[in-house]
């Protein structure tokens, strides 16, 4: 390879390795790559970029748009869910024969679910907009699976459910 050539090579590597740079901090801008020998690279790799950066931008406004909509929808449902709630157990508290109170506890149930998938909505758009940051840690498992059955014993044993584990490990 002649010294032309590697020259060539080296410039533009270093023009690529420029405008790289650039689009990982953010700061691309069309306007600092001029015409020139590597224009027809520097043009592909101008409009990519351009391309990457509207894209990367267009996705963000897009999850924007989810979580504040999610955000709204979950703030709209909790006042009826809670007003549901309210009157059934109002409902249930009342002298009703047993289809009555069957139906009272179906309505009940259902406004239980509705809120543990509201709230499950919640901590999922939290998650993937990074207010709640997960970080794993080394542990035993065993452990941290008896204590999460330790804190769901008292709620299971109240509606007769029998919570067996059998965690073998260390």
């Amino acid at each position: 390879m002649d010294d032309a050539a590697m020259i060539f090579g080296r410039k533009l590597l270093n023009r690529l390795d420029a405008m790289l740079d650039d689009a990982l901090e953010d700061t691309f801008d069309a306007g600092n790559y001029d015409e020139s020998l590597l224009s027809k690279i520097e043009s592909k790799m101008t409009r990519f970029l351009d391309a990457s950066r509207l894209r990367r931008e267009q996705a963000e406004r897009e999850r924007e748009h989810v979580r504040s909509l999610i955000g709204d929808i979950s703030h709209q449902i909790k006042t009826p869910l809670a007003n549901i709630a309210l009157y059934s157990q109002l409902l249930s508290e009342q002298d009703l024969n047993s289809e009555q109170a069957q139906l009272a506890e179906r309505i009940a149930a259902g406004a239980e679910k509705l809120n543990f998938l509201v709230r499950s909505l919640v901590k999922t758009s939290r998650l993937e907009s990074g207010i709640i940051k997960v970080t794993p840690i080394d542990g035993n498992v065993c452990e941290l699976i008896d204590a999460a059955v330790s804190v769901c014993a008292t709620i299971a044993a109240e509606k007769s459910i029998t919570l067996a584990v059998d965690c073998q490990g260390s």
